[in-house]
């Protein structure tokens, strides 16, 4: 259920863009260049890199991108985002994200993603650092 939406929210924000994917093979830049540069600033912390939750999301977008429609419009919206000034930093990344164009529809969609992608896995659960089991509220935990 979650891939449906997920695709339909990534597919609707880059609905501009669709046409950009018939010329990817022309194009220097391959998509997994470009979510890889994207990736890097989303998860960039001071100066460092965490090249684990860079590749357990990058992971996930190759699986994602195995989907057609969504193949389409994400690799459609990236080409589009090498058009505009690449941010610096996490400040000019979010100035970005708040401007009410396209691109920054679909960076928010991309950058929710990913974080999604990266806290729903076994790296990202574990830095959450909870020491027990999911407890539903309004339920008695029993150990």
């Amino acid at each position: 259920m979650m891939l449906e939406r997920r695709t339909l929210l990534l597919y609707t924000a880059s609905i501009p863009f669709i046409s950009i994917c018939a010329n990817a093979e022309n194009t220097s830049l391959s998509w997994e260049f470009i979510c890889k540069r994207w990736l890097e600033l989303f998860f960039r912390e001071e100066n460092s890199l965490n090249e684990q939750r860079l590749s357990e999301v990058f992971k996930y977008f190759e699986n994602l991108v195995k989907n057609k429609d969504f193949y389409e419009g994400f690799v459609g919206a990236l080409l589009q985002s090498t058009k505009i000034k690449f941010p610096e930093n996490k400040q000019e990344l979010k100035k970005t994200m708040q401007l009410d164009q396209p691109i920054s529809r679909f960076l928010v969609a991309f950058f929710e993603l990913a974080m999604e992608a990266y806290y729903s896995s076994d790296a990202g659960y574990a830095e959450l650092n909870l020491n027990q089991p999911p407890q539903p509220m309004g339920y008695t935990l029993v150990t």
